[in-house]
């Protein structure tokens, strides 16, 4: 079975992660209320939004309790720009001696909205294109 483990604090990576289990199946995990280590999953998804080129806090933490043996693949959704996050959550798998097998980037609406309104235009066209990058990915894993 898969295992979707996910963290959303704007719905962007929930979004994702529902959009996989409609194709896939498997179970959705939020992080933060995920105390396991993914043992009972034959394959794990890790879906995260990218926060200032890393991960947030919540994805940091639970790498290093993942299963080992459980292969991994990561999706992560940015607003602006990517910035080798996707590298250094590769390596950072990697460093943890998991069975990372890819790691795959999504463009969503952005999602830092402290200083400024994301244009409502920009969002819709976003989310337009959204279901067929996330399509894409999907078609790749399977």
């Amino acid at each position: 079975m898969i295992g979707i483990l996910y963290f959303s604090s704007t719905g962007n990576s929930l979004y994702i992660a529902q959009k996989i289990q409609d194709q896939m199946g498997g179970q959705i995990k939020y992080i933060p209320n995920y105390n396991g280590n993914g043992s009972e999953f034959e394959k794990i998804i890790l879906v995260t939004p990218i926060y200032f080129y890393g991960m947030p806090t919540f994805v940091y933490d639970i790498i290093p309790r993942l299963n080992k043996a459980t292969e991994l693949i990561i999706i992560q959704n940015y607003g602006g720009m990517v910035g080798g996050a996707d590298y250094y959550i590769y390596q950072y798998a990697k460093e943890n001696e998991l069975n990372i097998k890819a790691v795959y980037t999504i463009k969503m609406p952005e999602n830092f909205t402290l200083t400024f309104t994301v244009p409502k235009f920009y969002v819709n066209r976003t989310l337009k294109n959204a279901d067929k990058r996330i399509n894409n990915v999907i078609n790749s894993i399977v």
